[in-house]
């Protein structure tokens, strides 16, 4: 896997200006959730760092925040300031629309390359259960399922019961061998829904709380609403029904081609002083 070159470590964010960018990209995933205490709805998340330096949002999120008046007069007024601004979801797209601004839908950027890694269906014989703990009546519903298939199960982050093996945390390069070697993929987060749909994984979509706005939204682009599980009686039918890989191809390079062209004009130097 490629690397990225990091800049030292700031702690504030008028020290932004201190590295000298010629451009800042603001993203992704959840950063304008306001009610996330790990981002505390820092004015930097939402690009009021000061300076000249263009700022643009690539594929952020206000996750389960779903109207404009849970922003303040300060948010509000720096998302206005913002160069170009995306959003990686219908409910982000909207919220910002709210507030006057015209935003792109784009995708995430694991989804940027446009492709779909693993032209096979199945190679491994494990269910992979990431980033979720099931409750009683999904774990119960997958496991029968896999009894059912002679599989086994394996879970990342969260432990489902001890006869299960399992990970709590992984490297980049395991957890990326992990979705290409599984059956089929459980999940309640939006990447373990991505890394299935990029390794052409069957899967399920089960218990998503706070995150089922940006999940149903990457779910209703490329027409897999069908992979949300509502009732744990459906889990079997998603993790036995293949995804349509012709489809998914053509939908994920149309998406990767339009986010892309988002993100040349957003981080073109002579766009940016036009647009400014």
């Amino acid at each position: 896997m490629g690397r990225l070159r990091l800049s030292p470590l700031i702690a504030k964010r008028e020290n932004l200006l201190d590295l000298r960018y010629d451009a800042i990209l603001l993203g992704s995933d959840e950063i304008w959730n306001v009610r996330n205490p790990w981002t505390s709805a820092d004015l930097a998340y939402f690009g009021a760092v000061g300076g000249s330096c263009p700022v643009s949002a690539y594929a952020p999120s206000f996750g389960a925040v779903d109207q404009a008046s849970e922003l303040s007069p300060e948010i509000q007024q720096a998302l206005r300031r913002l160069h170009y601004v995306s959003g990686r979801d219908p409910n982000t797209v909207g919220l910002l629309a709210a507030l006057g601004l015209n935003a792109p839908l784009v995708v995430d950027p694991t989804l940027l390359e446009g492709k779909i890694q693993h032209t096979g269906l199945a190679v491994g014989r494990d269910i992979l259960v990431y980033g979720t703990r099931l409750d009683a009546e999904h774990f119960q519903a997958t496991q029968a399922f896999a009894h059912k298939e002679q599989l086994g199960m394996r879970s990342i982050i969260y432990p489902q019961a001890r006869e299960i093996p399992h990970s709590a945390y992984v490297m980049a390069d395991d957890f990326l061998g992990f979705m290409q070697n599984a059956h089929a993929v459980v999940t309640s987060t939006l990447h373990g829904a991505v890394y299935a749909l990029l390794y052409g994984k069957p899967f399920a979509v089960v218990m998503p709380g706070s995150k089922r706005l940006k999940i149903q939204g990457f779910l209703d682009v490329f027409g897999l609403r069908d992979r949300l599980i509502e009732q744990p009686g459906r889990i079997a039918s998603a993790l036995s029904t293949p995804l349509n890989l012709p489809d998914l191809r053509v939908r994920l390079a149309k998406e990767a081609n339009r986010s892309l062209a988002y993100l040349s004009k957003a981080l073109s130097p002579a766009a940016a002083a036009a647009h400014g």
